[in-house]
Parts: structure tokens; sequence; C-alpha cells
């Protein structure tokens, strides 16, 4: 019988190898590959915090306001002349 120290070691090696063989979707790739393209427009308060497997991102932003505009008109660019493509 396994102690409870055990079973949540195996517990947790079983969730992290599972983290480690996921991968990115096609449209998650091309939304990370817009981003890091547009990196330059992104306020520096700012980062890209997650992409959904359809390839929707979110963006957030510490301290003040500020204007993410130009960082996601570079990203819609990107992505009018990058389509993703059918498998």
């Amino acid at each position: 019988m396994l102690t409870r120290g055990q079973r949540a070691a195996a517990l947790a090696l079983l969730l992290f190898t599972g983290c480690v063989t996921m991968q990115n979707t096609p449209a998650q790739e091309r939304t990370w590959a817009a981003c890091e393209f547009c990196k330059a427009e992104m306020p520096p308060q700012c980062q890209v915090e997650r992409v959904e497997s359809s390839g929707r991102y979110w963006t957030g932003c510490s301290g003040t306001f500020a204007n993410m505009g130009n960082f996601h008109r570079c990203v819609n660019e990107y992505f009018r002349s990058n389509p993703l493509k059918k498998s």
C-alpha cells in the first residue's frame, strides 16, 4: 500500500508528464508567431497572458492604462498575411 506522500508524488509525476507531452495547435502556433512578430508594438508593461487552442489570445497590462491598438492591428495584419493552413 502506498503512503499519502507516495501517492502525491505519483500524481505529480503523472500531471507533469501530461503537461510535457502537450503540443500547441496550428492556430496557437500562428498566434504565438504573430505576437512575436509584433512584440515591438506592445507597450512594455503588457504581455500575452494565454492563447487558446482556437488561436484566440488574451493580453494583460500592469500599472497604467496602455494603448494596445498598434499591437492588435499588427497581429490582425499578420493573420491576414499568414492565413491558417487547412490540414
